[in-house]
Order: C-alpha cells, then structure tokens, then sequence
C-alpha cells in the first residue's frame, strides 16, 4: 500500500492569459516556501423533498453551483502575490525593479481580461504516475492577503481566494524550480512612522489587504461563479510592541486621541548585495484602537490598529516579471 506523505506535496502556480479569464498562459511558478495549502471545492450537491413521494426518504439531489475557495500559506521570496492582491504591477531591468499600485473598478487590467489580474495553483500529492491526487484551481483571484512578521521568524502571507473551477488528475504534475534566495524575515523588516523614523520596538505586525470579492451566480450560466468583483478595498495594520516613551505619546496623544493622519512604511532591505528590498508605502493612515495594559510584571506591550487609505509598493527582485504576456 502506498500512502500520500507530505514530503511529496507541491504546490505550484500558473499565470493566466491576458485575454480570457480561468485560461493557463504559463505553468511552473514557483511560489515560495508553501507551508500549506487548503482547497475547499464544494459541488453544490444539495438534497430536496416534495409532495407525492410517500416516503421520509430524500426524494431528489441537484447539481446546484459550484464553489472553489481555498487558502495558500507560505513564507515569501519576493512580492509577487501584492500584485494579485492590489492589481496592477509594472517591472523590468535587472534586477526587476517591480512597482505595484491599487486598480479601482473602473481600471482594465492590460494584462487580464478582468479588473484584476488572475491565476492558477495546482496542488500535487504524489505518489505513482497514475495514482496522484492533482487538483488544479483556475480563474483563482485574491479576495484578501496577509503578510505576518513575528520576531525570531520568517515572514508569512496567507492568501484567500477565490477560483472558477478546480479540477482533478491522476497523472503529471507541473514542474517549477525552487528559488535559492532567503525568504523576508523579521531581521530585515523595518517599520518607519512616519516614514524616516524607525519604529524599533516591534514585536510582530500583520498587514491585511480585504478586497471583499463579491461572486455572482448569473441566471442563464454554468455552475461555475462569474468572473469575481472587487468591491470595497480595505487595509488594516495591527502592531504589537514594548511600550517606550516617546512611541507612547506618539500612538495615544497624536494618532489616536488627536487624530492626526499620517504615512508609514515597511522597508524591507533583504540583501545589499543582491539588490533584493521592498518597501511598502502607506498613505492616509489612522490609528483606530489602542491597547496598553498595566500588567504586575514584565515588560508593558502595547497594540495598536491602523487602517491607511491607499498603499503602493517598490520592490527589487531577481525573481523577473510577474507576467509573462
């Protein structure tokens, strides 16, 4: 008996054409060091009963519509699913000099029929050549992303999406080779407020991108959902940090009891020799909820919760393009 081990799974992503939605262009992109990968494929199988049938049995099952979400765990070698999640990424050079901004509903994708750029991932538990379990996710697209750092520890995105149809095979798999470089982490990870002042007691810190995909089911169409709609975008950032002095004042007094807006920035400066950095700009920035807690012992942390208005992102990376279309 052969089993399914994990030393065996891959998950690997595909770009989609620039034309027709849920359509492969390019398969074997590696992704990053997947952690893991949940795929919920519901067929929408669902039980009716009726008058006339005599019976407490279930009386019939319709094919209703078919939902695919899933959720892609991973720590990140460049930012390559931003672009998914915000919409629009321009790069070239060597490095690749990325630059990815917000697309508002009223913006076409140049590079995807949609107003948001799309994708594939296709999930392999191998095992033999016509025995593997390979489900492949088409028309995939973010609905939100987090980014989590955490002293002592990589960086890890985790990524919910939604996808047209999932597929099932037995046999090959796509191929995609490993990238070599060092994932983000939290050593290299440096918080500005506003930018050019270095926030150095962060503990950990999540940035969210929500952008609250709405999923149609038109009447007169297949199973499958209709291409996804961005409605509202929304960030959040939260932080954890050692309470100091001046940051104190700053969150409490200024940002949150005063109101005052202002910018922010992630500055990721991985590798000089590389030239491999990202910094992640963040305008329009509010403080909404602040927790500072008077424990009996200990160091006194303090959390706060910040939703900016609009970000863009500037990233060095040797990964090349993020489209190949």
């Amino acid at each position: 008996m052969k089993y399914f081990v994990a030393d065996k799974n891959q998950v690997v992503l595909g770009t989609e054409s620039g034309t027709t939605w849920g359509t492969l262009h390019t398969s074997g992109t590696w992704i990053g060091m997947v952690q893991n990968h949940t795929i919920s494929d519901n067929e929408g199988i669902t039980t009716y009963r009726y008058a006339g049938t005599a019976d407490r049995n279930v009386s019939t099952f319709i094919q209703g519509p078919t939902e695919v979400t899933g959720t892609l765990e991973f720590f990140p070698q460049d930012f390559r699913f931003a672009y998914y999640a915000l919409g629009s990424c321009a790069g070239n050079g060597s490095p690749v000099a990325h630059t990815i901004v917000e697309v508002n509903s009223d913006f076409v994708d140049p590079f995807n029929s949609g107003t948001f750029p799309s994708f594939q991932l296709q999930d392999a538990q191998v095992t033999t050549t016509g025995s593997n379990l390979v489900r492949t996710c088409a028309g995939v697209m973010v609905d939100s992303a987090t980014w989590t750092l955490t002293e002592g520890e990589p960086m890890r995105c985790s990524v919910n999406y939604v996808a047209k149809t999932c597929s099932f095979a037995t046999g090959g798999t796509w191929t995609a080779t490993e990238s070599a470089v060092e994932p983000y982490t939290w050593k290299q990870s440096i918080v500005h407020l506003p930018s050019g002042t270095e926030v150095d007691s962060v503990k950990d810190m999540s940035i969210t991108v929500n952008n609250n995909l709405e999923v149609p089911h038109y009447c007169g169409s297949e199973r499958n959902i209709g291409m996804p709609i961005p409605t509202n975008r929304e960030y959040e950032i939260s932080m954890t940090m050692n309470t100091t002095v001046p940051w104190q004042n700053n969150f409490i007094a200024t940002y949150y009891k005063g109101g005052s807006a202002f910018n922010m920035m992630l500055w990721c400066p991985l590798s000089s020799t590389t030239n491999r950095t990202m910094s992640w700009a963040f305008s329009g920035c509010y403080v909404t909820a602040v927790d500072a807690p008077s424990p009996s012992e200990g160091v006194n942390e303090m959390s706060v919760t910040i939703v900016p208005t609009t970000s863009s992102i500037t990233e060095k990376a040797n990964t090349g393009s993020y489209f190949s279309f």
